[in-house]
């Protein structure tokens, strides 16, 4: 039996993206929209007549409005998974660091970049140095 076609993940949203940017129509139906907006009116004033130019004013700005919020959520959940990509990246940097630094004696390879990075490793060295010199003297004046 043959499988049913699947589109790789996301494949389809993009091609709904496109078809949605295509096209003027309202993604909410008309007369749903307008039997909430009467409603709602009918809370604060009795016999509520609306001209239809405002009731899609209204519908086009509530559209709006999801989806400038749809759009900043989606930024909000990429620039968190950014955020942890470079975490990762970071903490890779770092584990590189000290295997090179703990394998500079034994491993030629990790000899020869210690040596072609001499000046960075010294810059490292003497802020750690400063560091430690500062952590110090606040643990003395905490005193």
């Amino acid at each position: 039996m043959k499988k049913p076609h699947r589109y790789r993940p996301g494949t389809v949203a993009l091609s709904e993206i496109r078809r949605f940017q295509k096209t003027t129509e309202l993604l909410i139906r008309k007369a749903p929209f307008q039997r909430i907006v009467h409603e709602i009116a009918l809370k604060y004033k009795k016999e509520v007549r609306f001209q239809s130019t405002a009731v899609l004013a209204l519908q086009e700005a509530s559209e709006a409005y999801q989806s400038i919020g749809k759009a900043n959520r989606d930024i909000s959940q990429l620039s968190a998974e950014i955020g942890l990509i470079e975490l990762g990246i970071q903490e890779h940097f770092c584990a590189i660091g000290r295997y090179v630094s703990n394998h500079a004696s034994t491993n030629p390879v990790c000899r020869q970049i210690c040596k072609d990075h001499l000046s960075l490793i010294a810059q490292m060295q003497s802020l750690r140095s400063s560091i430690a010199l500062n952590n110090k003297l606040v643990s003395m004046a905490g005193m």
